[in-house]
């Protein structure tokens, strides 16, 4: 598993050793950050069930300024202060070991990007992301992104689907406050922002 683009590129990461992490593909994990663009650029980035935290190492190694990781398995949160650690990006990020309602519930950052990767068929999703539209760590111009493995609502209270795509058996869902839209990159940007990966 390694990091795919920018400063870090190509460094290897750890991933826990636990049959319940499933880690992002390549695809996906290129897919995600297409679709984001430069709105990764100097963002304070949440990488929820982070697992290894490759996604939140990846926008830090395309220039989010922050990224915090959380994950109620102790395995998963020392594989990420090691990876952190290896990389060189320990000064510019938080693990939080707990659960991610419980975190929800009292956390006061406000973040410009969420990632969610939960376990595939979790029956919890609906209640986190509904969670999410009440926390504060959302306001007008942040983005949620979630990795699922089926299609998820249109809307989660004022969560508004903006955009999905399918990869194999992982739907890749981003919801804005409002259903606000932002740029996505066209076809041909796109194809050129996958090459340089």
């Amino acid at each position: 598993m390694r990091i795919l683009a920018g400063e870090a590129k190509g460094r290897r990461l750890n991933k826990p050793r636990a049959p319940s992490v499933r880690p992002t593909t390549g695809i996906v994990k290129k897919a995600v950050f297409s679709l984001l663009g430069s709105r990764v650029d100097n963002a304070r980035f949440l990488d929820l069930y982070a697992g290894s935290g490759a996604m939140g190492i990846e926008a830090l190694s395309l220039g989010a300024r922050w990224a915090d990781f959380v994950d109620r398995s102790p395995e998963c949160c020392a594989t990420i202060r090691y990876n952190l650690r290896e990389i060189g990006f320990e000064e510019r990020g938080v693990i939080y070991c707990l659960d991610v309602t419980r975190f929800l519930s009292y956390c006061e950052i406000r973040y410009d990007i969420i990632f969610l990767d939960p376990p595939y068929r979790d029956p919890h999703i609906d209640t986190i992301l509904n969670l999410l539209t009440s926390s504060d760590t959302i306001d007008e111009e942040s983005t949620i992104v979630v990795e699922y493995s089926s299609p998820l609502a249109s809307e989660y209270g004022n969560l508004k689907k903006v955009k999905d795509r399918r990869y194999g058996d992982t739907v890749v869902t981003l919801y804005r406050k409002g259903g606000k839209r932002f740029a996505l990159f066209t076809r041909e940007a796109l194809t050129l922002q996958l090459m340089a990966i």
